[in-house]
């Protein structure tokens, strides 16, 4: 359930990241915590 708003919350925070021009190390820094919400909602939605 908590997957669908973060996938969506992570498409708003993309797409203002693009539009806004930001330094390499900051969308490096976006590109990373996304990955890591990524890991943990999928972490999440698979029960071990």
């Amino acid at each position: 359930m908590r997957t669908g708003m973060e996938t969506v919350r992570m498409g708003i925070l993309i797409r203002t990241a693009n539009r806004i021009p930001m330094d390499i190390l900051t969308r490096m820094y976006m590109a990373t915590l996304t990955a890591i919400v990524m890991g943990t909602a999928t972490v999440i939605a698979q029960p071990r």
